[in-house]
C-alpha cells in the first residue's frame, strides 16, 4: 500500500473510531437519562452503530499503521479501565438515588452495561497489543516510538517549564508581602518550572541522542557535598528571607533548588558508593538522568491519576455503605454529600478507606510505575547493581515531584514552616529511592526468568512504602495511643 493511501486510511479509521466512541457514550447516556415512561430504543441503536464504527475504525488503523494503532489502543485501554470502574460506581450510586427526571433502576443497568463495555474493550485492546508484540520487528518499532514520544513529551514539559519560569519572575516582581497571593503563586511556579524544564530537557536529550546514535559518557558523580551545600544554602536563604520578612520576593528560587537537590544528593551518594565498589562503571549519565526524569514526570503522572481515582472511589464506596446517597435527586445533592463526607462518616469510617488507599493500593501502584522504567531499559542488559541504581534514580525523580507538592502545601499553610517541611520531605525521598531500587533489582531477576524473586522483592518494596504511609496516616489522625495527645504543630 502506498504511503499516502496508508495515511488516508489511518485518518479515516481514526475519525470513525472517535465518532463511534462518542456515539457509544452518547447513546448509553441518552438511554439512561430518558424519562421514566420513555423507552428510547433509538439511543441503544445509536450505541450499537457507534460500536460498529469504533471496531471498523480500529481495524482500519491496524491495517494501515499497526504499530501506532496497537500502542494507541494500549493507552486507550488504560483510560477505559478507569472509565469502566467509574461507570460501575455510577451504577451503584444511582441505584440508591430518587431522581424525578429518569428511572434510576434503568440508569443503573445502563451504568453496568457501560462498565462491561469499557472493560471488554480494554481487554480486547490489551490482547491486541500482546499479539502485535509477537510480530517480527515489533520490539525495535516500540523502542523507536518511545524515543519519539520522549522528544514530544519532553518538549511539552520543557516549554511548560520555561513558561512557568517566566511567570515565576513576573509574580516575584509583583510580590507585595509574605502572605500575598503573588508570592505563593511564584513559589508554586518555581518548583514546577525546575521540575518540568529539567526533566523535559533530559527526555528531549535522550530521545534525540538515541535516534541519532550518539552514545553517552560514563557516569562520574560529583562530590556529595556539592548538592548538599546547594540545598543548605537554598533552605537557609529561603528561611532567612521568610523569617526576616525582607526581600521575600526572592524566595521562590529557593523552592526551585530545594525541589532538585535532595534527590540529587541521594543519587550521587549511592552512585559514589557503587563506584568505589567498581559496580557502577558501566552506568552512563543518560541512563541515570533518564530514569530520574521518568520518575519525575512519567511515573509520578501515571501514579497520580490512579491514586486520585482510587481515593475518590474509596470515599464513594464508604459513603454508599453508610447510605449517604439514599434518596438524592440531583447532581448538586451528590456534590454536597461528597463535600460534607464527615457528616456521614465517623473518624474511623474515614480512616479505613484512606488507609487502604494510601497504605496498600497507593504503594502497589507507585512502586510498579517507578520500577517500570527499568523494564523499559531491558535491552541495555543491566547488571543487578545497574538495575538497582536505575530504580533509585526513578525514585529520586518521583520524590522530587512530591517535594514540589509538599513544599507548596507547607508554604500555603504557613510560610514559616516551609523550610523544615522541605527538608523532611527531601529526606523522605530516601524511602522512594530505596523502594524503587528494590523493584529495580526485582526486574533484574525477572529478566533472568526468576519470577518468584521478582514478586517477592516487589512486595517487599510495597511493604516498605506502605508501612511508611500507614504510619503517616495513623500519626496525622492520632489513632495510635502515643500520638493522641499531640498538638497540630507537633504532628506537622
Amino acid at each position: 500500500m502506498a504511503k499516502g493511501l496508508r495515511w488516508f486510511v489511518l485518518i479515516v479509521g481514526f475519525c470513525l473510531g472517535v465518532i463511534g466512541l462518542s456515539m457509544i457514550i452518547g447513546g448509553i447516556v441518552a438511554h439512561a437519562s430518558s424519562a421514566p415512561a420513555q423507552e428510547n430504543t433509538g439511543a441503544f441503536i445509536v450505541a450499537l452503530v457507534g460500536t460498529a464504527l469504533f471496531v471498523a475504525g480500529f481495524l482500519l488503523g491496524m491495517f494501515s499503521f499497526s504499530m501506532f494503532t496497537a500502542i494507541a489502543g494500549l493507552v486507550l485501554a488504560f483510560f477505559l479501565v478507569i472509565g469502566g470502574a467509574s461507570s460501575g460506581l455510577f451504577a451503584v450510586v444511582i441505584a440508591r438515588a430518587d431522581p424525578a427526571s429518569f428511572d434510576p433502576d434503568r440508569a443503573a443497568v445502563d451504568g453496568w452495561l457501560g462498565a462491561g463495555l469499557c472493560l471488554a474493550a480494554a481487554l480486547g485492546l490489551f490482547l491486541n497489543w500482546l499479539l502485535w508484540t509477537r510480530r517480527r520487528g515489533a520490539h525495535r518499532a516500540v523502542q523507536h516510538f518511545l524515543h519519539v514520544v520522549a522528544i514530544g513529551y519532553g518538549s511539552l514539559h520543557f516549554v511548560s517549564g520555561v513558561i512557568l519560569a517566566v511567570l515565576t519572575f513576573v509574580n516575584m516582581a509583583s510580590a507585595g508581602g509574605l502572605h500575598g497571593a503573588h508570592l505563593e503563586t511564584a513559589v508554586a511556579y518555581a518548583g514546577l518550572a525546575a521540575l518540568y524544564a529539567g526533566a523535559g530537557g533530559i527526555l528531549v536529550w535522550h530521545g534525540c541522542a538515541a535516534l541519532t546514535g550518539v552514545p553517552s559518557t560514563p557516569f562520574r558523580p560529583p562530590p556529595v557535598w556539592l548538592p548538599l551545600l546547594a540545598l543548605a544554602v537554598a533552605t537557609t536563604v529561603g528561611a532567612v528571607l521568610i523569617q526576616g520578612g525582607v526581600a521575600v520576593g526572592l524566595m521562590p528560587p529557593a523552592q526551585a533548588v530545594a525541589v532538585i537537590m535532595p534527590g540529587l544528593a541521594l543519587l550521587v551518594f549511592v552512585a559514589r558508593a557503587g563506584d568505589r565498589a567498581q559496580a557502577a562503571r558501566r552506568s552512563s549519565w543518560r541512563e541515570l538522568l533518564l530514569m530520574a526524569a521518568y520518575g519525575a514526570i512519567g511515573a509520578a503522572s501515571i501514579a497520580a491519576i490512579i491514586n486520585t481515582f482510587v481515593i475518590a472511589a474509596s470515599l464513594v464506596v464508604a459513603l454508599v455503605a453508610h447510605g449517604a446517597f439514599n434518596g438524592i435527586s440531583s447532581g448538586r445533592e451528590f456534590s454536597d454529600v461528597i463535600q460534607n463526607a464527615s457528616d456521614y462518616l465517623s473518624k474511623s469510617d474515614l480512616i479505613a478507606p484512606l488507609l487502604a488507599s494510601i497504605a496498600v493500593i497507593g504503594p502497589l501502584n507507585e512502586e510498579f510505575w517507578k520500577g517500570f522504567g527499568v523494564r523499559l531499559l531491558k535491552e541495555h542488559r543491566p547488571t543487578r547493581y545497574r538495575a538497582f541504581i536505575w530504580g533509585v534514580a526513578s525514585g529520586v525523580g518521583f520524590g522530587a515531584a512530591e517535594v514540589t507538592q509538599y513544599g507548596l502545601a507547607a508554604f500555603h499553610r504557613s510560610p514559616y514552616r516551609w523550610w523544615d517541611v522541605v527538608l523532611v520531605r527531601g529526606a523522605a525521598s530516601s524511602m522512594h529511592a530505596l523502594a524503587s531500587g528494590t523493584v529495580g533489582i526485582a526486574w533484574f531477576y525477572a529478566f533472568a526468568g526468576r519470577r518468584m524473586r521478582f514478586f517477592g522483592l516487589y512486595l517487599l518494596a510495597v511493604a516498605l512504602h506502605g508501612s511508611w504511609n500507614a504510619l503517616s496516616v495513623l500519626t496525622s489522625a492520632r489513632v495510635l495511643p502515643p500520638f493522641k495527645g499531640l498538638s497540630d504543630h507537633t504532628v506537622e
